[in-house]
């Protein structure tokens, strides 16, 4: 809710609404001679005022209106600012498929969650410990009867002092109870559970451990990286450790490639991106990262050539490797930034502009006591980790 009133208050201070199309899908992005060509499709609201996708087969729509349902439009650059929070990222765990098509109103991921009313007096098991897991567990903490974090013990997963009070921390789940619902015989025409009624099968943690009695589960694994209507740039026969094309900009989704900075495609820096870093203050972030495109195509920066372009990508990659880790900027926020500006600041300079200003050292005081925080949770559980193989 909170994120919603900022992204509204800002549109509204900057007035953009006169310039945003809304309930409008992207369905295709190429380029042709110099011109960007964008094919969207608008959204209808069907009898039950529900907003769907519209298609040329809709016999409800008059045959004018359909045909202006699909719009193409010409753009000299386009910014894709729709971030990488899209395409769900699915854990393989035994037996959570089957759960999710027996109760598929008790299984989801943390892209669809809403409101911690939802989750009033009921147990909550939330997979993984990342961002989007402590956010749910801090809200719910109240209203929900127990909750519930598994922690892998991944390289990212944050610490436990962040964790709200209400939340309980569970190892890594190794399976969803199967066994009963395969020797039941149709399951699928069972009765749907009252919202008081408790999944009536368990999960068992890698630990030896099992959860009972379990309402919901949330899915916080986080998303890979899909720019659907840039399908031209996907190329799903690669792994993202042996992709070399100079062009391709997703394979495997674990992260995006050939980009500058994280922003501009290399091979066409008419097409920028926005949001691409991971553990990160995102609108603070984004807004730099704004700051760098909007430098460029109003001409009051110039991006390096692509040979050198190409070279400093290659470097990050020589360092960083391939996947997830590509794009993190954990503990290098304000040096990202503060390189980001010093190369605009400096193409400002040559046009007499005055500089843009970076982080604030309010900003900087607290980003720096949270990495030390980290620091100090990840020598503790390094501490612990020796105790226990001891």
């Amino acid at each position: 809710m909170v994120i919603n009133q900022y992204i509204r208050a800002a549109a509204k201070l900057s007035d953009l609404s006169k310039f945003t199309h809304f309930n409008t899908a992207v369905e295709a992005l190429g380029k042709q001679d110099d011109n960007w060509m964008l094919t969207s499709r608008k959204l209808l609201r069907n009898k039950n005022n529900k907003l769907t996708f519209s298609t040329q087969t809709q016999a409800s729509v008059p045959r004018l209106r359909r045909a202006c349902l699909m719009v193409s439009q010409a753009f000299d650059a386009v910014i894709v600012a729709s971030g990488h929070y899209h395409t769900m990222k699915i854990p393989d765990i035994p037996g959570l498929k089957e759960w999710k098509s027996i109760w598929p109103d008790r299984v989801h991921h943390s892209k669809g969650y809403r409101r911690a009313s939802d989750y009033k007096n009921q147990n909550v098991l939330l997979i993984g410990a990342g961002t989007s897991s402590f956010d749910i567990a801090r809200e719910i903490g109240s209203v929900a009867n127990k909750v519930y974090q598994s922690s892998r013990g991944g390289l990212f997963d944050l610490p436990l002092e962040f964790l709200s009070p209400n939340a309980q921390r569970v190892g890594e789940v190794s399976g969803f109870n199967i066994d009963s619902l395969q020797t039941s015989t149709n399951l699928k025409t069972k009765k749907p559970l009252y919202n008081d009624q408790p999944i009536p099968f368990s999960i068992y943690l890698k630990d030896g451990t099992a959860l009972h009695s379990i309402h919901q589960v949330v899915i916080c694994t986080g998303y890979h990286c899909s720019v659907p209507f840039l399908s031209y740039l996907h190329d799903d026969s690669m792994l993202g450790e042996a992709s070399t094309s100079p062009t391709v900009l997703v394979t495997d989704g674990t992260s995006f490639h050939n980009l500058h900075k994280d922003i501009f495609y290399i091979p066409d820096p008419t097409l920028a991106f926005v949001g691409i870093p991971y553990y990160s203050a995102t609108f603070t972030l984004f807004e730099f990262q704004a700051m760098a495109v909007a430098a460029v195509f109003a001409e009051y920066a110039d991006l390096p050539i692509e040979v050198d372009m190409r070279t400093e990508y290659e470097r990050r990659v020589a360092i960083k490797g391939h996947g997830r880790s590509f794009h993190s900027v954990k503990d290098k926020e304000i040096e990202y930034v503060d390189d980001l500006l010093a190369w605009i600041n400096e193409e400002g300079a040559k046009r007499g502009r005055l500089p843009v200003k970076g982080h604030t050292d309010n900003f900087r005081k607290v980003y720096e006591n949270r990495k030390q925080l980290m620091r100090e949770s990840l020598l503790k559980r390094n501490e612990q980790g020796r105790i226990q193989t001891a």
